[in-house]
C-alpha cells in the first residue's frame, strides 16, 4: 500500500516496548528530541499519531479567479466543494470590477450552507469566512433535525396537493433549502473525520458509523426533495382535481411517513427488530402502490399524470424508509461485533 511502512516492535530495557517513527515524518513535522507527540486510540483499534501543532485550529484558504465566462452554477459548485473539504476562508477574485454572475453565485452559496458569511468586499474581490462550529451540530443531531423537517414538509406538501393550496406549497419549497444545509454539514463532518479520525470521538461517533450516517442523511435529503416535488405539482396542475384515488394516495403517504419515523427511531435506539419490521412492511406497501399506479394509468381523468407523479414520490419515500432501516441493522450488527471483540 502507498505510504505504508512496516516496523518491528522492539524491547528496550526490562519492560519497555518501543517502535521507531519514520524519519521523513519526523522531518516534515520539524520534531526534535524532547518534543511531545499525541496518540489517539479510536474505537476501531487503530492508533493515530499527531503533533501538538497539528491540533491547533488551522485556517485554510481557497482562492478562485472568476471570469465573465464562468457560469453561475459552476461557481457555486466550486465553492461548495471547497466548503465540504474544510476550507474556512474563500476568496473570490474577478478579472473585472463588477461581475454579476459571481455576486449572484456567492449570495446563493451563503444561503445553501451553514455559517458562511461575507467578511470583506471590494469591487473585484469578496472574502467569505466559515463561522460554523461543526462540534455544536454533530451528524446525529443534524439527522434528527433533518427528519423533523422533512416529516413536516411532507405533511404540508400533501395538504397543499389535496387542497390545491399554492401558499403552503411555496412554503414547502422554501424549506427544502434548510434540509440541504444540514446535509452539507453532515458531508463536511464526514470529510473532516477522514482527515483527522480523532474528530469522530468529539462528534460522538466513529469513522465507520460516520459513513453510515452520511448515507442516512443522503436518504433524508432525497426525502426532502420529494416533498418539494409534490409541492410543485400544485403549480403544474391547471385543472380542478378529481377526488378519485386521492384518498388512496394520501393513505399510502401517511403510512410511508410512519415507516420513516420508525426507521429513524430504530436508528437511534439501535433496534434491529423494528428496522426489520419496517423493511418487511415497506415491501408489502410497495406492492399496493404498484397496483394503484396501474389503476391510475388506466384512469380517464385529466389529472392522472399529476397523481401518478405524486404516487412515485410516495414510493420513493417508502424506499428511503427501508434504506434508513437497513443502515440501522448495519450499524447495530457492527456495534455488537465490536463489543464481542472487546470481551
Amino acid at each position: 500500500m502507498k505510504n505504508t511502512d512496516i516496523r518491528k516492535v522492539q524491547k528496550a530495557g526490562k519492560s519497555t516496548i518501543t517502535v521507531s517513527l519514520p524519519k521523513d515524518w519526523i522531518t516534515s513535522k520539524g520534531l526534535q528530541p524532547g518534543d511531545r507527540i499525541l496518540m489517539h486510540q479510536p474505537s476501531d483499534g487503530t492508533l493515530v499519531i499527531s503533533t501538538e501543532v497539528d491540533k491547533k485550529k488551522k485556517i485554510t484558504k481557497k482562492i478562485f479567479l472568476i471570469s465573465e465566462n464562468d457560469k453561475e452554477q459552476h461557481i457555486i459548485r466550486k465553492m461548495v466543494g471547497a466548503y465540504l473539504n474544510g476550507y474556512t476562508v474563500l476568496e473570490i477574485k474577478t478579472d473585472k470590477k463588477e461581475l454579476m454572475n459571481a455576486r449572484r453565485a456567492i449570495r446563493k452559496f451563503t444561503q445553501m450552507v451553514v455559517g458562511s458569511e461575507i467578511i470583506e468586499e471590494s469591487g473585484n474581490r469578496i472574502i467569505l469566512n466559515d463561522l460554523s462550529n461543526p462540534m455544536e451540530l454533530p451528524q446525529k443531531k443534524c439527522i434528527k433535525r433533518m427528519h423533523f423537517m422533512v416529516d413536516s414538509m411532507h405533511k404540508d406538501a400533501m395538504m397543499a396537493f389535496l387542497n390545491e393550496n399554492k401558499l403552503i406549497a411555496e412554503d414547502v419549497m422554501d424549506r427544502d433549502r434548510d434540509v440541504d444545509k444540514l446535509y452539507w454539514m453532515v458531508v463536511k463532518q464526514f470529510n473532516m473525520i477522514q482527515t483527522d479520525r480523532s474528530i469522530a470521538e468529539k462528534l460522538g461517533t466513529e469513522p465507520h458509523e460516520s459513513a453510515e450516517l452520511l448515507i442516512v442523511a443522503r436518504a433524508l435529503e432525497k426525502v426532502g426533495d420529494h416533498a418539494e416535488r409534490i409541492a410543485k405539482k400544485v403549480f403544474e396542475n391547471d385543472i380542478p382535481m378529481n377526488e378519485k384515488y386521492l384518498s388512496d394516495i394520501s393513505g399510502y403517504h401517511k403510512e410511508a411517513l410512519k415507516f420513516l419515523q420508525s426507521a429513524v427511531t430504530s436508528l437511534f435506539l439501535k433496534d434491529i427488530d423494528t428496522a426489520n419490521a419496517v423493511i418487511d412492511a415497506v415491501y408489502e406497501k410497495e406492492k399496493g402502490c404498484e397496483l394503484l399506479s396501474k389503476a391510475l394509468q388506466h384512469s380517464p381523468n385529466k389529472d392522472t399524470t399529476h397523481k401518478v407523479s405524486v404516487l412515485e414520490s410516495v414510493k420513493s419515500l417508502l424506499e428511503y424508509s427501508a434504506e434508513v432501516a437497513k443502515m440501522t441493522i448495519n450499524l447495530t450488527v457492527r456495534e455488537i461485533e465490536c463489543e464481542n471483540k472487546k470481551e
